[in-house]
């Protein structure tokens, strides 16, 4: 896969220009705010990035950015990827090592291969079939 796309939201649409400033510093990212504010009832607010991954991997490496991220935000802040094969919404419920859930980023990162795999997958057989 050389590019991916995704929707990045996250819960307190204060902590969007932090998350877009952290999501900037992943190199193989063009990262953007949307205006989403049909969608989300707001009047003139961007509550949504926009995020094309240029290169191969980019993708995968912002999404295991995302705990770093949430263990600095103060309250209940989640932060949810969506792109057109999943959704996974990241959470900062700590266990007692003090880390974010793991178990959502795992199957974000599965959803993740699973879906580049079907890609290529697809791609391969339309080759074949040329």
């Amino acid at each position: 896969m050389s590019a991916g796309r995704a929707e990045v939201s996250v819960s307190d649409p204060g902590e969007l220009r932090p998350l877009r400033k952290h999501l900037r510093r992943v190199p193989g990212l063009e990262v953007e705010e949307t205006d989403a504010a049909a969608a989300a009832g707001r009047t003139g607010a961007a509550c949504a990035l926009r995020v094309l991954a240029v290169g191969r991997g980019a993708l995968g490496r912002a999404v295991r950015t995302l705990p770093a991220f949430l263990r600095t935000r103060r309250g209940a802040v989640s932060v949810t990827v969506r792109t057109l094969d999943w959704t996974v919404t990241l959470h900062p419920e700590r266990s007692t090592a003090g880390g974010p859930t793991v178990t959502e980023l795992a199957a974000a990162l599965r959803a993740l291969r699973a879906a580049r795999d079907a890609r290529e997958e697809a791609r391969e057989a339309r080759d074949a079939r040329a």
